[in-house]
């Protein structure tokens, strides 16, 4: 994954959302937030400059899981055939992949995660 893709998903997400990369980094914890990360997968092709990546987006709340329902709702609308040329010349196409709720052992705590599909392209 490129600098300027991330920085795509950034400016694309924190609009919407309480978006952050890796980790949540801030000295008061406001709910709900998304904490976000990647795995580059083998889908690299060094003839057209093409690199694929999963990104994996986790929303955490202490308040009802609809919450998170409702923003991946946003997040979904947001990156509906979302394409662009970024200010590096590079192609990047971004779609939403799947959800799924996130089981854990405090039951005031609520978890989603959502896998993106990540298309760059290089010039």
């Amino acid at each position: 994954m490129t600098p300027e893709g991330l920085e795509f998903i950034s400016t694309t997400l924190k609009p919407l959302i309480n978006y952050h990369f890796l980790y949540y980094k801030t000295d008061k914890v406001e709910y709900p937030y998304w904490v976000g990360e990647y795995l580059e997968n083998d889908e690299y092709n060094a003839e057209i400059n093409y690199q694929g990546t999963t990104f994996i987006l986790t929303g955490v709340t202490r308040g009802s899981y609809l919450e998170l329902e409702k923003q991946k709702e946003i997040i979904k609308k947001a990156l509906k055939d979302k394409r662009a040329i970024l200010p590096n010349g590079a192609g990047i196409a971004v779609y939403f992949d799947y959800s799924m709720p996130i089981r854990v052992d405090d039951i005031e705590l609520q978890k989603i995660k959502i896998n993106l599909t990540i298309q760059e392209w290089e010039v």
